[in-house]
């Protein structure tokens, strides 16, 4: 259907579902940090808006291209986003059967994989392929549903309001500390010293007392660099 809608090559069409399966597990990693910076239930929501939007938008597609956008990328987004919560919201809330729980709900997966697969046939037939991506973007607006359903622990709900107010202290902290001694305190050398010279190069940074400050080597950047012309030469 989609090779006669677009006209494009096999390898070209492939890309939309390749890129509707690969967005939600690369996503993993931003999708997990957006998770634990602003909870399951949010994440949740915004992740059925967005794969509903998506799979809006990709019905009214007019060329390939778009269909990577929006099918591929947008709802992609959205499904990642819905997954991790998934996953997370179980790991907070069950303890001593988490094990269970977890696979539990990833056989979720495989459930909606053998009731949908009937399920888009008989819409796209009914009709067609754009009617089909339409009705299943509404079944898709329903995770905001689920998501509304979603309550976050008392711990984590505590330990995010201390992390603001730790941060928003430390904060105040240290423009205090600046009001208050707008120059760097320096020491010049003593005159009878001979100033000695090194490969170091110390960069001036605000460090608090317990951090650690990484120096850059220059000979060894030296080192690294004269290797490039080397290697062009060679190729």
């Amino acid at each position: 259907m989609l090779l006669v809608e677009f006209g494009a090559s096999k390898s070209a069409t492939s890309w939309i579902g390749s890129l509707f399966m690969a967005v939600p597990l690369l996503s993993g990693p931003l999708c997990s940090a957006l998770v634990d910076r602003f909870g399951c239930r949010s994440m949740t929501i915004l992740g059925g808006i967005l794969s509903c939007l998506g799979f809006v938008l990709s019905a009214y597609a007019t060329s390939i291209t778009q269909m990577y956008i929006t099918f591929g990328i947008i709802s992609g987004l959205g499904l990642g986003l819905c997954y991790v919560t998934a996953v997370v919201s179980i790991a907070y809330w069950f303890d001593k059967k988490r094990t269970l729980a977890t696979s539990l709900g990833a056989c979720g997966t495989g459930v909606g994989t053998f009731l949908y697969a009937p399920l888009t046939r008989y819409l796209i037939d009914e009709y067609t392929w754009r009617g089909a991506v339409l009705i299943l973007s509404g079944t898709l607006l329903n995770m905001c549903v689920c998501g509304m359903l979603m309550r976050d622990p008392e711990w984590w709900i505590e330990a995010q309001r201390s992390s603001r107010a730790s941060s928003v202290c430390h904060d105040l902290e240290e423009i205090k500390r600046m009001i208050e001694s707008p120059t760097m305190p320096s020491t010049p050398p003593p005159s009878n010293q001979e100033p000695s010279f090194q490969s170091l190069v110390n960069l001036p940074t605000f460090l608090d007392s317990n951090e650690k400050v990484y120096s850059l080597n220059i000979f060894y950047i030296s080192y690294f660099f004269s290797w490039i012309p080397l290697t062009c030469i060679a190729r």
